[in-house]
């Protein structure tokens, strides 16, 4: 797997999982990714973000970019 940035590498592939859409069958997996050690400026943690893709096999591929400190916990504590 490619990383989604220059400035970040792959450190792991889990989740992987196959579904049969109509007559073509879809392949998932979640990526995890990490800055890249040694780059000069280091990334800022202020602005790390995800970036989420979306699409069918035979369709194109959306993504969207998404602040990390943006996102929120919508679970409720047990």
């Amino acid at each position: 797997m490619k990383p989604s940035r220059p400035a970040t590498e792959v450190v792991s592939a889990t989740n992987a999982a196959a579904a049969k859409l109509a007559s073509e069958v879809v392949l998932l997996l979640r990526v995890g990714e990490r800055p890249r050690a040694g780059l000069d400026p280091p990334p800022d943690p202020d602005n790390e973000s995800i970036r989420a893709y979306c699409g069918a096999a035979g369709s194109s591929l959306a993504a969207a970019d998404f602040r990390i400190r943006d996102i929120v916990d919508q679970r409720q504590a047990c």
